[in-house]
């Protein structure tokens, strides 16, 4: 594989949403040198316990603190919500299933569930909210359905987890550059503005042309 980027991230987090812009931003204008590829790492798999009031001031928190350094949206009344459960393996999987189907759309596919959780509180722990919105997105609902529920997808965002893993991944948003000669190299393990980050590619593609 020629030289591309690693986008980890995690269709539930609120950094990852913050980030959205930049990793936009950052897509348009490396696309044509370094291709973009989505990789899901999971949080909150396995809970089943219900956010109680710790929880909800915690992650609210969190948001406050995304919308206040990255002005992106944030829709509150999410923590006048009972009984929702964290957990984010099901929405990482629609996004594997969005990057199955049509690999081009990873990223928006990404952005538009951040979008329709954070500022629309869509409940993408539910499979037919995540199939209602895949259908507004532009798929078709059943062979969306049908690849979401496959074996091929539970094995592909097995192997995404493991290789988050793997990588050491500590935090989301995470954005590694790799080549086929010196491996992955880190440019960020959690939020950076644009300027940051395409400063950093840019300097990494100059070291690539000298080496």
């Amino acid at each position: 594989m020629k030289n591309h980027i690693l986008y980890f991230a995690n269709p539930m987090c609120s950094w990852c949403w913050g980030f959205a812009p930049v990793i936009k931003s950052v897509e348009k204008a490396f696309s044509q040198y370094l291709p973009l590829y989505v990789i899901l790492g999971g949080l909150g798999r396995g809970k089943q316990n219900a956010l109680d009031a710790n929880g909800k001031r915690t992650i609210r928190q969190h948001w406050e603190h995304v919308n206040e350094q990255t002005n992106q949206p944030f829709n509150f009344e999410f923590f006048e919500r009972d009984g929702f459960v964290y957990n984010t393996e099901l929405a990482c999987r629609a996004v594997v299933t969005a990057r199955r189907l049509k690999p081009e759309t990873a990223l928006d596919f990404l952005i538009h569930m951040h979008r329709q959780f954070y500022q629309e509180l869509k409940n993408t722990t539910e499979p037919e909210t995540l199939f209602a919105l895949a259908e507004d997105f532009g798929f078709n609902k059943t062979e969306f359905e049908t690849e979401f529920n496959s074996d091929q997808t539970a094995t592909e965002i097995a192997s995404d987890f493991k290789a988050t893993k793997q990588l050491g991944v500590s935090g989301f948003p995470s954005l590694y550059v790799s080549n086929t000669k010196d491996g992955y190299t880190v440019i960020t393990q959690g939020y950076q503005t644009r300027e940051k980050i395409e400063s950093a590619l840019t300097s990494w593609q100059k070291n690539q042309s000298v080496s």
